[in-house]
């Protein structure tokens, strides 16, 4: 039995990606799968180390606002086909960027119910 960790429930989403191996340099595209201001679920073809440093950056609000964050990968599962599903803990979100979230979350949630 899986443990739940996270704190907050994440909402899905799916938006497009582009990450950056803040260590490496190394660029990355893939999908935010789930979203919360402290997490982020990624779902990426390239394989990526756990406890890996990156740098996101990704489209809300109808693909006109850009968020931009740091992020740290905390654990990799295969996910569907070649795809690999990344967990990642948020270590750093601007104020601007955590109300953008914040909102997208309330519209999401709201979407669903």
């Amino acid at each position: 039995m899986i443990q739940e960790r996270r704190k907050k429930s994440r909402v899905p989403s799916h938006l497009s990606l582009e990450m950056v191996n803040r260590e490496r340099g190394e660029r990355y595209q893939g999908y935010v799968e789930n979203l919360t201001d402290e997490g982020i679920g990624i779902l990426a073809f390239d394989y990526i180390m756990p406890k890996t440093l990156l740098s996101c950056e990704f489209l809300v609000g109808g693909n006109t606002i850009k968020v931009k964050t740091a992020a740290t990968v905390t654990h990799v599962r295969k996910d569907l086909g070649m795809m690999y599903y990344y967990g990642c803990q948020i270590n750093y979100l601007s104020a601007n960027d955590r109300e953008v979230i914040q909102t997208f979350i309330k519209i999401k949630s709201q979407a669903t119910v």
